[in-house]
């Protein structure tokens, strides 16, 4: 194998593993406690982190500069912690994605106005933004951005589930789409191993998104589609948290 390869092959631990306690167990732990209505001001605190990434993501498809992305979600994070905003939260009128949507899009607005007010811009001209460019464009932007958080909360649970070893020969033959023979070289195993356990965790993969029925169907994706839209939403995700580092 020549060396360039070798050190794309070596860069499989590019998805970072998760510290603490996952994304994934947050998620769930905190959906259940909402249709319980046992939810609590600590829970917000501590899922916010998640979401980071989310708003950053949202914040640039709304054309806000790095500094009204940070103030955005000072503002969201704010507005979260607020034992009023928690409160007003109720399952059976509609679905989390929906509620927090509604809190960013209205935290957007809101910096708008202030922005009107004191005569400064976001990126574009402030007198040509439409009024409503945070609610109809973005809703859809919205939904698309929260499915591709939970593609991404998804494979970050698989990496936490299946060993590094198991998780490399996923990762290169699903994710990147490598040879199976050259996988099988480069880990010092043989192919029909590395099919068995890339087989493994696709199908571990479409159980975790199946536990997000209310949001996802696996069923709708073939597993290459699948294991591409995972990996594709947390690199975005990833990266997004980077650029605004």
């Amino acid at each position: 194998m020549v060396d360039h390869e070798r050190l794309m092959m070596n860069s499989y631990d590019s998805l970072h593993a998760p510290q603490a306690e996952s994304g994934w167990k947050t998620w769930v732990d905190l959906t259940t406690r909402m249709r319980s209505d046992a939810l609590s001001p600590a829970d917000w605190e501590h899922f916010y982190p998640k979401y980071r990434s989310l708003i950053i993501m949202y914040g640039n498809k709304q054309k806000l500069s790095r500094d009204q992305i940070r103030e955005l979600i000072d503002q969201v994070y704010d507005t979260l912690r607020a034992k009023d905003k928690i409160s007003c939260y109720d399952p059976s009128r509609g679905r989390f994605r929906d509620y927090l949507g509604g809190i960013i899009r209205n935290c957007i607005r809101d910096l708008r106005k202030k922005a009107r007010a004191e005569k400064r811009n976001f990126i574009v001209n402030m007198e040509e933004l439409p009024e409503h460019s945070a609610d109809d464009s973005g809703e859809v932007e919205w939904q698309e951005l929260w499915r591709n958080y939970l593609f991404s909360l998804a494979l970050e649970e698989l990496k936490r589930q299946v060993s590094p070893r198991h998780f490399q020969i996923f990762q290169l033959c699903k994710l990147q789409g490598r040879d199976a023979n050259t996988v099988a070289a480069f880990v010092g195993e043989n192919r029909a191993n590395i099919y068995a356990v890339s087989s493994r965790c696709t199908k571990k993969l479409k159980e975790l998104v199946g536990e997000l029925q209310e949001e996802l169907n696996p069923n709708c994706f073939d597993d290459s589609d699948l294991c591409r839209q995972c990996y594709e939403s947390e690199k975005m995700l990833r990266d997004a948290k980077i650029e605004i580092e």
